[in-house]
């Protein structure tokens, strides 16, 4: 591939809690109109791209377009050849067609740099997932199969109004959790499409998927794009467990942070159920977290939906560990957490 004339950065991540790799990568930066993007660059592209199309963001956060390239899912993907890219879109808040807009933009600045891809699948989450469903909708050659995480196809939008019509031109593979699957369920019951595929992931939460439910299910949606036969609906579920990293003291414990989202600013620690039970915290009762001179009451939950805006609430991830969040805010900035340093949890 022929990188002259890019603005290419060269950099090396380090993803914790898993086998150390080779994480060199080669990410292009830049703008596109008011949208900020960023594209995961393999040494050999194979052709095939793989867009991000992200859900709801506050209107008083800064646009991001980063999507983690250290995460597992995407150094698979690029390893063996794919580019990934994503857009900030042009604003956050609630912003339906402007972003199909700017993912259409994005894939054009591709195309013309690179070359038009040979395969295009778009992966969406709860907003991003309706987001997915319009493009998957609407004609055009730009996109051949769309993955839906935890698709908001309840949601609407009062600026932009748009309107479902149930007749998806391209494959889609819908995956949810338990305590959100109806929506998706009654959209494949009304579209009454042979190219449409809804995997269940048992586990309650919002978009509560780990890595290896995502990397299977987007490798099904490329087989139904390829016109290979795969079980359309099922329960795509993979349970993971971790093993406890916790450093006990008398009053609590210490954890690491495994991973804090770079958009949304939520905590992935290493705590996993058996240590909440050590420290005799069960499902429903709070708990508190302590990091360089501040605490926050923290509720054991299964969702976002469990507390108030503002208030902080903890579940188990789709990777086995406790994920610490603030409800509609950004916990890592709240805490002014660093880095690699660790929280303290007690009763």
């Amino acid at each position: 591939m022929n990188y002259k004339n890019l603005s290419v950065v060269f950099c090396c991540l380090v993803l914790l809690g898993l086998p150390q790799r080779n994480l060199a990568q080669i990410l292009e930066e830049g703008v596109l109109q008011e949208s900020r993007f960023l594209i995961s660059l393999p040494e050999q592209w194979n052709g095939k791209l793989l867009m991000i199309a992200h859900g709801y963001i506050g209107e008083n956060q800064p646009l991001s377009a980063d999507f983690s390239p250290e995460k597992a899912i995407y150094q698979d993907l690029v390893e063996s050849g794919w580019m990934v890219a994503s857009t900030s879109y042009r604003r956050n808040g609630m912003i339906i067609k402007d972003a199909i807009k700017d993912l259409d933009l994005l894939h054009g600045h591709i195309s013309k740099i690179y070359g038009r891809p040979k395969t295009t699948l778009l992966m969406g989450s709860s907003m991003g997932g309706l987001i997915g469903t319009l493009i998957a909708e609407s004609p055009g050659r730009r996109y051949h199969g769309v993955l839906c995480i935890g698709a908001a196809l309840q949601i609407s939008d009062e600026q932009e109004p748009f309107k479902l019509n149930y007749r998806p031109k391209i494959p889609i593979l819908f995956i949810a959790n338990r305590t959100e699957y109806e929506a998706p369920r009654s959209y494949t019951n009304l579209a009454r499409a042979k190219n449409i595929g809804l995997w269940k992931i048992n586990r309650d939460g919002h978009v509560n998927v780990n890595q290896q439910e995502q990397i299977q299910a987007l490798r099904a949606l490329e087989g139904l794009v390829q016109g290979y036969p795969i079980t359309l609906t099922k329960d795509g579920t993979v349970n993971l467990n971790p093993q406890s990293t916790a450093e006990y003291r008398k009053e609590g414990a210490f954890s690491r942070i495994g991973w804090v989202d770079p958009v949304y600013g939520n905590l992935y620690t290493e705590l996993i159920p058996t240590d909440l039970q050590r420290l005799k915290v069960n499902k429903g009762q709070k708990f508190t977290i302590s990091y360089k001179g501040h605490s926050y009451p923290v509720l054991y939950g299964s969702d976002y939906g469990d507390v108030q805006i503002g208030e902080w609430v903890a579940f188990v991830s789709g990777e086995g560990t406790f994920q610490i969040s603030c409800n509609y805010c950004n916990a890592s900035k709240m805490l002014e957490y660093q880095k690699g340093d660790r929280i303290f949890i007690q009763r």
